[in-house]
């Protein structure tokens, strides 16, 4: 397989689908308060749940969800100074006993809808909340082509199949560094929508201790960090194989093979 890489002195012609990746961008100033999602561009909760958007200047405002220190504990973001929290799942007699399950999402709408049979790389970031006790290794994206942001059927978790998912028993343990979560997928629809969380009730979701620790007693629930959501096409050509392309406005081109990436054969 011969694969052209571009060089290219501004960036990529592949372009991040999702937007406001890093959570950097704001609507209406920062957060005051735990259901701060609504101040975030282009991302939203799901039904009545209210997941959670950190960033620096919400120590102005409300500590509890600045960064790097707020009610999760401390973390820098992967990238820029923003990122979102979830949990995952509510496991504490007091939820247990009100309503079925508790599961948060974060939701966004995607610059383009994918192309049916186009190749394509997701990848994001998570980390284990320091005053996380429990962790769980049920989590994955659901793509669709309606955001599920008001499908709130009481059950308190979306009751669906992600395509993308997490291997069960790999446990997300790292309070410390950002972990990455990575699938190449086909698209088979025209999906324009992401959810990102867990799709599994409180009886089918794996949970382990990982330290005691606790949030508000008697709460206690696996809580992730989530920073740096892409979608990319991948694009490739096959031995055989040909394909048109063309540069973008004035911007100069150099073409070369990934296995000799110094030597440029087209500047075409």
């Amino acid at each position: 397989m011969i694969v052209l890489v571009l060089f290219y002195s501004n960036s990529s012609i592949s372009q991040n689908l999702v937007p406001n990746p890093s959570f950097e961008d704001t609507i209406g100033g920062c957060p005051t308060s735990f259901t701060g999602m609504a101040y975030c561009k282009d991302w939203s909760s799901w039904g009545g749940t209210t997941s959670d958007f950190f960033i620096y200047c919400s120590n102005i405002n409300w500590s509890s969800v600045s960064v790097p220190n707020n009610f999760a504990g401390y973390q820098l973001a992967k990238t820029g100074k923003a990122y979102a929290g979830i949990i995952m799942n509510i496991i504490d007699s007091f939820y247990v006993n009100n309503q079925n399950d508790w599961n948060e999402y974060v939701i966004s709408q995607l610059k383009v809808p994918l192309d049916i049979g186009q190749l394509y790389e997701l990848t994001f970031y998570l980390n284990l909340a320091d005053e996380a006790g429990h962790t769980t290794s049920s989590y994955g994206v659901l793509l669709s082509t309606n955001s599920h942001q008001n499908n709130y059927n009481n059950q308190g978790f979306i009751n669906e199949t992600p395509q993308l998912k997490n291997t069960m028993g790999n446990y997300l343990l790292d309070k410390t560094n950002w972990v990455r979560f990575k699938r190449r997928f086909i698209a088979d629809s025209n999906y324009h929508h992401i959810t990102i969380g867990n799709f599994l009730d409180r009886f089918q979701t794996p949970m382990v201790n990982v330290d005691n620790k606790l949030f508000s007693p008697p709460s206690d629930y696996p809580y992730f960090f989530i920073d740096d959501v892409s979608i990319y096409p991948i694009y490739s050509i096959c031995l055989g194989d040909s394909i048109e392309l063309h540069s973008l406005g004035d911007s100069l081109f150099s073409w070369a093979t990934t296995t000799i990436p110094q030597t440029v054969f087209s500047n075409d």
